[in-house]
């Protein structure tokens, strides 16, 4: 999935003219040299989303030219995001992921929270497994504290609603301050004892991860 402002973007980036809406990208597959199950595959999944009420359009996707354009959209967003804003800057990606029946609330929260900070906000979604990312252009420091308090309030919306403070993207040294919020205490006390048993010269990741890391490398505070 991709929002209208990821779609306007990529359609400057990759020189296309979708549709500047949400937009899902579903890829269905097949052995059968007819597609015949593809075709009923998709015809099904055209009722629900009438029945929905939400499609503008839907589009059935060839194999070849027509479906890679539309692909590489996708794959683009990054690189799309670098130039949105007319020239190339540095992006500030970060990832969240929520019980898919959350998953609404959450984008509608997060977009809603930037448009209040007067922020573009771009996401990328995989929509199966209710991980998204926000992809946002900065030009200076200023800019990046801005986003980080818009990354705080993610991250504390996507714990209240039963999800995790890193999809796919891992914790690193960017989030370890969270994860207690995430897990308790108990949870990290007993994953620090049993790393610490395991590794006792601190020689694997470290700096990473854990909240006792943060005051053995100032690396950790990033």
């Amino acid at each position: 999935m991709m929002n209208g402002n990821n779609i306007a973007s990529t359609n400057s980036y990759c020189k296309m003219s979708l549709p500047t809406t949400a937009t899902i990208l579903l890829e269905f597959t097949s052995n059968d040299w007819w597609l015949r199950d593809i075709k009923r595959d998709y015809r099904f999944v055209e009722a629900i989303f009438k029945e929905a009420g939400h499609p503008t359009q839907m589009r059935y996707l060839r194999p070849g030219k027509e479906m890679q354009d539309v692909w590489n959209a996708r794959r683009s967003c990054y690189f799309a995001t670098m130039f949105s804003r007319g020239k190339t800057e540095k992006v500030f990606g970060t990832d969240i992921c929520v019980p898919i029946p959350r998953l609404t609330e959450i984008v509608e929260y997060t977009e809603e929270e930037f448009r209040k900070a007067g922020k573009k906000c771009l996401i990328c979604a995989h929509i199966s497994d209710g991980n998204f990312h926000t992809n946002i252009p900065f030009a200076d420091a200023q800019e990046l504290k801005e986003l980080r308090v818009l990354e705080t309030k993610m991250i504390k919306k996507a714990i209240a609603l039963g999800g995790t403070i890193a999809g796919e993207h891992g914790l690193g040294v960017g989030k370890v301050c969270y994860a207690v919020q995430e897990h308790g205490q108990a949870h990290i006390d007993v994953q620090e004892a049993i790393k610490k048993a395991l590794d006792t010269d601190n020689v694997m990741n470290a700096g990473c991860f854990y909240p006792s890391q943060q005051q053995l490398y100032p690396t950790a505070h990033l």
